[in-house]
Protein backbone atom coordinates (compact mmCIF):
# COMPACT_ATOMS: atom_id res chain seq x y z
CA UNK A 1 0.00 0.00 0.00
CA UNK A 2 2.84 2.35 -0.76
CA UNK A 3 0.75 4.73 -2.82
CA UNK A 4 1.59 8.39 -3.21
CA UNK A 5 -1.99 9.26 -2.33
CA UNK A 6 -1.68 7.60 1.08
CA UNK A 7 1.73 9.03 1.94
CA UNK A 8 1.95 12.34 0.05
CA UNK A 9 -1.59 13.35 -0.95
CA UNK A 10 -1.74 16.17 -3.46
CA UNK A 11 -5.00 17.46 -2.01
CA UNK A 12 -6.67 17.43 1.40
CA UNK A 13 -7.35 13.92 2.68
CA UNK A 14 -8.80 12.71 5.94
CA UNK A 15 -6.10 11.63 8.40
CA UNK A 16 -7.73 8.19 8.73
CA UNK A 17 -7.07 7.58 5.01
CA UNK A 18 -3.35 8.34 5.22
CA UNK A 19 -0.32 6.25 6.14
CA UNK A 20 2.47 7.68 8.26
CA UNK A 21 5.83 5.99 7.77
CA UNK A 22 7.06 7.51 11.03
CA UNK A 23 10.20 8.86 9.33
CA UNK A 24 11.03 11.01 6.33
CA UNK A 25 11.27 9.45 2.87
CA UNK A 26 15.07 9.41 2.83
CA UNK A 27 15.28 7.56 6.15
CA UNK A 28 12.65 5.03 5.09
CA UNK A 29 14.30 4.23 1.75
CA UNK A 30 17.82 4.22 3.21
CA UNK A 31 16.68 1.78 5.93
CA UNK A 32 15.09 -0.44 3.29
CA UNK A 33 18.37 -0.40 1.35
CA UNK A 34 20.32 -1.34 4.46
CA UNK A 35 18.08 -4.37 5.11
CA UNK A 36 18.47 -5.81 1.63
CA UNK A 37 21.04 -8.20 0.28
CA UNK A 38 23.14 -7.06 -2.68
CA UNK A 39 21.20 -7.68 -5.88
CA UNK A 40 17.87 -7.50 -4.02
CA UNK A 41 14.89 -5.82 -5.62
CA UNK A 42 11.92 -3.81 -4.41
CA UNK A 43 8.71 -3.84 -6.42
CA UNK A 44 5.85 -1.48 -5.65
CA UNK A 45 2.81 -2.53 -7.67
CA UNK A 46 -0.40 -0.57 -7.23
CA UNK A 47 -3.82 -1.10 -8.74
CA UNK A 48 -6.03 1.93 -8.35
CA UNK A 49 -9.48 3.19 -9.24
CA UNK A 50 -9.85 6.36 -11.32
CA UNK A 51 -9.01 9.61 -9.52
CA UNK A 52 -11.83 11.80 -8.27
CA UNK A 53 -12.67 14.85 -10.37
CA UNK A 54 -11.29 18.16 -9.02
CA UNK A 55 -14.72 19.15 -7.67
CA UNK A 56 -15.04 15.91 -5.64
CA UNK A 57 -13.24 14.87 -2.43
CA UNK A 58 -9.73 13.50 -2.94
CA UNK A 59 -9.44 9.69 -2.99
CA UNK A 60 -5.97 8.76 -1.66
CA UNK A 61 -6.12 5.15 -2.88
CA UNK A 62 -6.66 6.38 -6.44
CA UNK A 63 -3.15 7.87 -6.65
CA UNK A 64 -1.11 4.70 -7.07
CA UNK A 65 2.12 6.36 -8.12
CA UNK A 66 5.27 5.65 -6.12
CA UNK A 67 5.51 7.93 -3.09
CA UNK A 68 9.29 8.28 -3.40
CA UNK A 69 11.08 10.37 -6.01
CA UNK A 70 13.80 8.89 -8.21
CA UNK A 71 16.35 11.06 -6.42
CA UNK A 72 15.41 9.52 -3.05
CA UNK A 73 15.91 5.98 -4.35
CA UNK A 74 19.22 6.86 -6.01
CA UNK A 75 20.56 8.79 -3.03
CA UNK A 76 19.94 5.70 -0.87
CA UNK A 77 22.01 3.61 -3.31
CA UNK A 78 19.31 1.94 -5.39
CA UNK A 79 19.33 1.62 -9.17
CA UNK A 80 15.92 2.64 -10.51
CA UNK A 81 14.86 0.13 -13.16
CA UNK A 82 11.34 1.54 -13.63
CA UNK A 83 9.54 4.41 -11.91
CA UNK A 84 5.76 4.63 -12.18
CA UNK A 85 5.62 2.40 -15.25
CA UNK A 86 2.08 2.12 -16.57
CA UNK A 87 0.82 -1.46 -16.38
CA UNK A 88 -2.86 -0.69 -16.89
CA UNK A 89 -3.46 -3.07 -19.83
CA UNK A 90 -2.18 -6.06 -17.83
CA UNK A 91 -4.15 -5.05 -14.72
CA UNK A 92 -7.36 -4.69 -16.73
CA UNK A 93 -6.82 -8.08 -18.36
CA UNK A 94 -6.32 -9.61 -14.92
CA UNK A 95 -9.45 -7.86 -13.61
CA UNK A 96 -11.46 -9.13 -16.56
CA UNK A 97 -10.10 -12.67 -16.15
CA UNK A 98 -11.00 -12.64 -12.46
CA UNK A 99 -14.46 -11.24 -13.28
CA UNK A 100 -13.98 -8.06 -11.28
CA UNK A 101 -16.73 -5.55 -11.81
CA UNK A 102 -15.90 -2.89 -14.39
CA UNK A 103 -12.30 -3.95 -15.16
CA UNK A 104 -11.90 -0.93 -17.45
CA UNK A 105 -12.02 1.25 -14.32
CA UNK A 106 -8.69 -0.03 -12.97
CA UNK A 107 -5.29 1.56 -13.45
CA UNK A 108 -1.92 0.13 -12.49
CA UNK A 109 1.62 1.40 -12.08
CA UNK A 110 4.76 -0.18 -10.80
CA UNK A 111 8.16 0.89 -9.60
CA UNK A 112 11.10 -1.51 -9.59
CA UNK A 113 14.41 -0.69 -7.92
CA UNK A 114 17.40 -2.84 -7.15
CA UNK A 115 20.32 -2.77 -4.78
CA UNK A 116 23.43 -3.18 -6.92
CA UNK A 117 25.25 -6.49 -6.47
CA UNK A 118 28.41 -6.50 -4.39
Amino acid sequence: MLKRGYIHPERFALEKHLISLGVDDETFVRTLHGMMAPGGRVLIYNISPPPAPPDQPFVPWADGRCPFAREVWEKAGFHVVELDRDDTPAARLMAKTLAWEEPEEFFATYTLVEKPPG
